[in-house]
């Protein structure tokens, strides 16, 4: 679900107080027809500035109310958008090029696969899985991964867990895209093997 927020220029208000400020700074202020003149002058800029300048309306991601009559599925759908805030700002800090265009990609599919939740909620039955333990473990691991990038210098179990997500980011993005998908299959999601090796990942982070 979105909504829309208006986003005002304050650029109208900067051009016009720094007409003023020019008219004061050149003609006398002290005179009538002078101090008229620059109203005049502050208003026509504003007016211009704001022409050239108009409000920009933004699109703003906000979290829609599931009921799929499953209060601990629901909970987890609420989570998901946790994780989803989480692996967006993961895309923004993570260095490596192939790690981060992999997040890129779970990131396009779990905003995907809310949006359609947020549709049909009955859906989030066939990608229970997802939810309750691949999404959450997969936010982990990009979590530790970021914390081990931002390290001077790693010990060898720092460097395996970063080889490991390094090696298998494509795998856990394919994931996310399969996941969604089953939104739109008759089958239910199956990614018990994926989630294998991501256990064998986390528990490298024990």
């Amino acid at each position: 679900m979105k909504k829309t927020k208006i986003v005002r220029s304050n650029k109208p208000y900067y051009a016009a107080a720094i007409a003023v400020a020019v008219m004061g700074i050149v003609f006398p202020m002290y005179k009538l027809f002078w101090m008229i003149a620059t109203v005049v002058v502050a208003v026509w800029v504003f007016v211009d500035t704001k022409k050239k300048n108009p409000n920009t309306v933004v699109q703003l991601e906000t979290e829609p109310e599931y009921k799929t009559g499953i209060a601990e599925l629901d909970e987890a759908i609420h989570a998901a958008w946790g994780h989803l805030e989480s692996l967006k700002k993961l895309e923004a800090a993570i260095y490596d090029e192939r790690v981060r265009a992999a997040v890129s990609r779970m990131v396009k599919a779990c905003r995907a696969i809310l949006a359609e939740l947020g549709e049909n909620p009955q859906k989030a039955f066939k990608i229970r899985t997802f939810l309750n333990h691949y999404l959450p473990i997969t936010d982990k691991l990009l979590i530790s991964y970021k914390k081990q990038e931002l390290l001077a210098s790693g010990g060898s179990n720092s460097g395996e867990i970063m080889m490991s997500v390094e090696n298998n980011c494509i795998t856990m993005a394919k994931a996310f895209e399969t996941s969604l998908d089953s939104l739109y299959s008759e089958d239910v999601l199956d990614i018990n093997s994926d989630i294998e090796v991501l256990d064998g990942i986390a528990s490298k982070n024990a």
